[in-house]
């Protein structure tokens, strides 16, 4: 839904914002590039679903269609954010539905 995908993006945003800002303390004087940060939020995507289910993938497939349209190219990253004893399943139901490949 629209609204998970806005909180979404806001949150992976301020995430970053905070490691630029220094609370990390990974990189102290780093300054936002908001217009970098603006890009980077319009290309985040959020979904949920049951990773046993074609229907989560066939969703997914979706998303990446529309990524491609909008950018020429479907390349992505999934983050997995889930325990790794999942992520067989997972790999093999993106690979059903044809999410594997590099273009």
């Amino acid at each position: 839904n629209e609204r998970n995908q806005e909180f979404y993006r806001d949150q992976q945003i301020e995430t970053v914002r905070s490691f630029l800002a220094g609370r990390s303390g990974e990189f102290p004087s780093r300054v936002a590039d908001e217009d970098a940060l603006r890009r980077l939020r319009g290309n985040l995507s959020y979904l949920t679903g049951d990773f046993k289910s074609p229907d989560t993938f066939r969703r997914l497939s979706e998303l990446v269609l529309e990524a491609r349209h909008k950018h020429g190219h479907g390349n992505c990253v999934f983050y997995l954010a889930t325990a790794p004893q999942f992520f067989g399943t997972i790999i093999e139901n993106l690979a059903l539905a044809g999410l594997m490949r590099e273009e």
